[in-house]
Formats: structure tokens, C-alpha cells, sequence
């Protein structure tokens, strides 16, 4: 398995869709104690082709992201949006424009 400096390689990434996604994480990283990860499996192509086989709404096609990711995404049948990935590329965040954050301290949450 490819590893991607740019993604982590833990198990959930939920993706939910805020106006002001920066505001949304530091409220979610310091009121709920969130963190970014994402949904990985091992071969992407035949997992896409077995939910579109089976009758999966498809809202991503199967693509290589900026940061190296091959992903597709689907909603399921209460409209949730999944997103399955594998690294495809080991990216530095820098070689893709990426500025890495560090998250507030425990005492900087007041």
C-alpha cells in the first residue's frame, strides 16, 4: 500500500458541508475535540465498481486528487455522502500548496 504524506491513514473522514469551513474546524477541533481522517479500502477502482453494480448513486467518479488521493464518493439511501479513498501518491502538503496547522493547545481553548 502506497503511503501519502498528505492524508492520514486513519479509518473516517466525515465530510459535512459548512459556509465557513475554516470557523466550522477550530469550533469542531475545540468544542468537540474532532480531527480530519478518511474512509480507506484497498483497491478503490473494484470497490466504485462494485457499489455502482449495485445500484450506488454516485456522485464522484472514481479521480486522483491534487493531494494523491484516488477517491469516489457516493450518497447512500438517507442522502449521507460517503467518500472512499487509497493513496495513489506519497505527496509533501507543499507540493500541492498545502500550509500545515497546528491545532490550539488544551489550554489555549480557555
Amino acid at each position: 500500500m502506497v503511503i501519502n504524506r498528505s492524508v492520514p491513514p486513519d479509518a473516517v473522514l466525515p465530510h459535512i458541508t459548512y459556509r465557513d469551513v475554516a470557523e466550522a474546524s477550530a469550533w469542531l477541533t475545540a468544542t468537540l475535540g474532532f480531527t480530519e481522517h478518511t474512509v480507506f479500502v484497498a483497491d478503490v477502482d473494484a470497490h466504485y465498481n462494485r457499489a455502482k453494480a449495485a445500484g450506488a448513486t454516485i456522485v464522484e467518479d472514481v479521480h486522483e486528487t491534487i493531494y494523491g488521493e484516488r477517491q469516489y464518493a457516493i450518497r447512500d439511501l438517507d442522502g449521507h455522502h460517503w467518500l472512499f479513498s487509497t493513496h495513489a501518491r506519497d505527496l509533501s502538503p507543499t507540493d500541492w500548496g498545502a500550509t500545515i496547522t497546528t491545532p490550539p493547545r488544551q489550554s489555549d481553548r480557555g
